[in-house]
């Protein structure tokens, strides 16, 4: 596409600001007022005539104004955006969201929770990667007769919970030799070594002839599975209720995306490979390749231990992107540095 000229630039942000914040086809006249361009309005008629040729305007009715298109948004909000700047007040309240808690993955959940509450969209995030975190300790946790409550902690501090069910009972004392067990196996490892050896040990001759490592490793196994598998954290969904920019498509994305986290994840992992702030706008809630209502923005933070993330926010299409991106970017910052080690 051939570049925009002054005009045309103009022209669309006015266009674009205005479907934001109405939700409305903008007439031509609408334009001339609010412009500031010293042209007739048969002019302006004109230029969103030359930006519909570009695909970045539609009419929705023939006797309507026009709208910006997908195409636009993105345009707009990569390069015709105005700069904003994020106010102090909330600078700081995403900093002490971010210093939160004593590991990383409570910093992440705390920072998404108070981005939700600041945009008023659902605040959400990759969660951390624990695969290189060291496991302290194993704890079982009898919640009946034939059902475990695993915990792994990691160095960090980070706790999993993973309930399992066993073939029999088992006596508290067998289960505190069992938890002793696992911690002298695994203490010390990451998550992601641990697998292995667990299945490495599964195969020597102690756990075939030893009913305790049999059990032990078995327990250990079912404990560890999908322990550190990527998730994405969502906090703040209520705030998507009742909000003027939820027209039908919007309503039913955004619905699919919250109900469906597989749905985030593939949009998470699409962006794996990609650098700095990412605005996907038009995202659907369906697996197939439609063009859908809601848009995410996400901004990467890197941890020492962790690894890579995404913090961002889920919202309809029409959200005001001028103002979030920044806050994004800014509690990506305040995750990053919160979880720096010197």
């Amino acid at each position: 596409m051939a570049a925009l000229t002054d005009r045309e630039k103009r022209v669309l942000v006015v266009v674009i600001r205005a479907f934001l914040a109405t939700g409305n086809a903008v007439a031509s006249r609408q334009v001339a007022e609010t412009a500031g361009i010293a042209v007739s309005p048969a002019t302006i008629r004109n230029t969103m005539n030359s930006l519909e040729r570009r695909g970045l305007l539609e009419q929705p009715h023939t006797s309507a104004g026009r709208r910006p298109t997908l195409e636009a948004l993105r345009l707009y909000a990569q390069e015709l955006r105005p700069v904003v700047d994020v106010p102090a007040a909330i600078h700081l309240r995403i900093r002490e969201a971010a210093k939160h808690g004593t590991n990383v993955e409570a910093s992440v959940r705390s920072t998404t929770q108070v981005l939700g509450a600041i945009t008023q969209l659902a605040g959400l995030a990759s969660a951390p990667d624990r695969s290189a975190l060291r496991l302290a300790h194993v704890r079982l946790l009898s919640l009946s007769g034939t059902r475990l409550l695993a915990l792994l902690v990691t160095e960090d501090g980070s706790v999993t919970h993973r309930p399992i069910d066993i073939e029999e009972d088992i006596e508290p004392d067998q289960l505190r030799s069992m938890e002793n067990y696992l911690g002298e196996v695994l203490g010390g490892l990451t998550l992601h070594a641990a697998v292995e050896r667990v299945s490495t040990e599964l195969q020597h001759e102690q756990a075939r002839y030893d009913e305790l490592a049999r059990q032990s490793l078995a327990v250990g196994q079912r404990a560890l599975t999908h322990s550190h598998d990527p998730d994405v954290l969502v906090e703040g969904q209520g705030n998507l209720l009742g909000l003027e920019a939820l027209d039908r498509d919007s309503q039913h994305d955004l619905r699919e995306l919250l109900r469906e986290k597989d749905a985030l994840l593939r949009v998470l992992d699409g962006l794996r490979d990609a650098a700095g702030t990412q605005v996907v706008i038009g995202v659907s809630g369906d697996d197939d390749d439609r063009e859908g209502g809601a848009s995410l923005i996400l901004a990467p933070y890197e941890h020492a231990t962790a690894g890579p993330g995404w913090v961002g926010v889920l919202g309809p299409v029409r959200m005001p992107y001028a103002y979030i991106i920044p806050v994004v970017e800014a509690a990506a910052a305040a995750v990053a540095e919160a979880n720096s080690i010197d």
